[in-house]
């Protein structure tokens, strides 16, 4: 259980609640992690982690960062609102 003193003493980003994902990394990473699933051995997550990114397509990578203007524009004219994105 957490004391109110030590709420006191936690920072809180001024961060709103809708506030759009604008890293395109989390597209990378979301793949890795449903492909890796449950690993055994620090080893075996290296090794498959190493083996998805090897296989994953560098037009894949490059069409998420042109994507990128196209994402922070409709998030400025929804003023962060949802993007559909």
């Amino acid at each position: 259980m957490v004391s109110q003193d030590s709420l006191r003493t936690v920072t809180i980003l001024p961060w709103p609640a809708l506030s759009p994902d604008l890293s395109p990394i989390e597209h990378i990473w979301d793949p890795l992690g449903w492909r890796v699933g449950h690993t055994m051995s620090l080893n075996e997550l290296e090794a498959s982690e190493q083996q998805i990114l090897n296989e994953m397509s560098q037009d894949i990578i490059q069409n998420l960062y042109a994507s990128m203007p196209d994402i922070i524009a409709s998030c400025i004219c929804t003023r962060g609102g949802s993007t559909g994105y």
